[in-house]
């Protein structure tokens, strides 16, 4: 007698781990069979480069947060590939159709996505994926991307009927056996996961932490708390942008949100929200940004390799670099998993334009450090920070100016930099500028005491200058940037007008 087992439709979670504004658990439902999530801890994914215990954490955390709102442990988490997950399925049940979110992500979840596409076209189970928020697949310019955002944006979400999901429907099966996340340390120094974390942030955003969000984005101190702090939420899934967007519009609506303060600050939120979305595109065109320079001019960039670059490399990773607010930023980062979107764009500014140190070495390990790591947003910024677009303006940050204006009491660096605690604030910016009489008398050396700056970027600074600006002006870069600019950038952006008029 032939078997016959239950027959499911089936949600393969991944970087959307929430019950609300989710099309998957919706079209799932309405198919009216009984509903099970699945979540791969899948071997090859923890292994990638760019993943740290940090990111899993916070998955796991997020798992967690479904099935405690739903009272029951409604999500089966498999510790095996998607297929080897996806096989163990079909040993109890029979797979009517999966669905899912359209991930955006590095080659290794291309792959993969590419090897189930074909598994369940061999066995002849359908695949409903839903597009990432406003990404569009196989975009071949920005005609009309502006649009379409705002459309998208401003659709009613996709909520299901969470009852529908509370039943355990393998409870009684042999996958119990088999269903287990990995062994993850908690560190509590790092933001915690799950849909209900993001919701009680976005909230408190508006109770006024976010008032100042406009002015004081930019200040490495101030910024843990004027930001929203979403981004970890929005990169994992826990919220959506469209569910941003429109509770940004029913404050606004119901005038929880008045003052000059607050439409600053929300006309500045609104627009990082699109620029997001835009830098999400970017990457899901051509993703081969994750291992070489969008221009691939610069393939031929003269970085510096062999010893010294590493040398350079370990000294700025572990935050000795002798520069006080590039040290601050590397030790805070390392500790919390985050940085101001300033912070971070002036430390992979230092790492690649004054250690003169390639890009994908920065690209690596701020990805295993960035708690809110997303692809589509990470390598499209690294390379726009580090300049090897073409068809952005070069930026040689000087960490001395940057913590005189971001961090002039010098609390942020205080704070990550216990050895310059004795010093006035004045000198905490430059200690390697403290004449010799008066570092006798503050009692300090800056060998014995913190670090010697590993190289002088004042010195320098004419000759990278020299080196970033003429290379972008090479032809091979003009050539690449018109194709960049045609291809990625939207109509009204500083870049398509800096490329036509350089190389018309």
């Amino acid at each position: 007698m032939v078997e016959v087992k239950p027959e499911i439709a089936l949600v393969w979670l991944k970087r959307d781990l929430r019950l609300r504004d989710h099309a998957p658990l919706c079209s799932a439902i309405n198919t009216g069979l009984p509903v099970i999530m699945l979540y791969c801890w899948e071997p090859e994914v923890i292994a990638d480069r760019h993943m740290s215990q940090r990111h899993l954490q916070f998955i796991a955390q997020s798992l967690n947060d479904i099935d405690q709102q739903l009272g029951t442990n409604a999500v089966l988490q498999i510790q095996g590939s998607a297929i080897e997950a996806l096989n163990l399925v079909l040993t109890e049940f029979t797979v009517r159709q999966l669905f899912s979110h359209e991930e955006i992500g590095v080659e290794v979840t291309f792959k993969r996505d590419k090897q189930v596409r074909q598994w369940l076209n061999d066995r002849q189970i359908p695949w409903t994926e839903t597009p990432y928020g406003a990404v569009q697949r196989g975009l071949p310019n920005r005609k009309g991307w502006n649009r379409h955002w705002k459309s998208v944006t401003q659709q009613a979400t996709f909520d299901p009927d969470i009852t529908a999901l509370k039943d355990n429907h393998w409870a009684n099966t042999k996958l119990c056996s088999l269903v287990g996340a990995p062994t993850i340390e908690n560190n509590t120094n790092f933001q915690m996961g799950g849909e209900r974390r993001a919701w009680h942030t976005l909230y408190d955003f508006f109770k006024g932490r976010g008032q100042d969000y406009y002015r004081k984005i930019s200040f490495p101190m101030d910024a843990r708390t004027a930001c929203t702090r979403l981004s970890p939420y929005l990169a994992w899934g826990n919220i959506t942008i469209r569910q941003v967007i429109q509770f940004i519009d029913q404050q606004k609506a119901n005038g929880n949100a008045k003052g000059i303060h607050w439409t600053r600050t929300l006309t500045a939120l609104r627009s990082r929200l699109q620029w997001q979305s835009h830098f999400i595109q970017k990457f899901e065109s051509e993703h081969q940004m994750e291992f070489r320079a969008v221009n691939r001019a610069y393939a031929h960039f003269p970085f510096i390799d062999g010893p010294e670059s590493h040398r350079r490399f370990v000294h700025w990773r572990d935050g000795k670099t002798g520069y006080p607010l590039v040290d601050a930023c590397m030790r805070a980062l390392a500790t919390t998993g985050y940085l101001n979107f300033r912070m971070r764009a002036m430390v992979t500014s230092f790492l690649c334009h004054h250690l003169n140190v390639d890009w994908r070495c920065a690209a690596e390990y701020l990805a295993q450090q960035f708690l809110d790591f997303e692809p589509g947003i990470h390598f499209p910024q690294i390379q726009m920070q580090a300049s090897v677009t073409g068809v952005h303006t070069v930026r040689l940050y000087n960490p001395a100016t940057q913590s005189k204006r971001l961090d002039p009491e010098a609390v942020f660096i205080k704070k990550w930099l216990p050895e310059l605690e004795k010093l006035p604030k004045d000198v905490c910016h430059a200690p390697y500028d403290i004449p010799p009489l008066e570092a006798q008398m503050l009692d300090f050396d800056i060998a014995r005491d913190y670090f010697v700056p590993i190289v002088d970027i004042q010195k320098d600074r004419k000759q990278n200058a020299e080196r970033l600006w003429s290379f972008k002006q090479r032809d091979d870069v003009l050539k690449e940037a018109k194709r960049i600019v045609k291809m990625h950038t939207l109509a009204d952006s500083p870049s398509r007008v800096w490329v036509k008029e350089n190389t018309e």
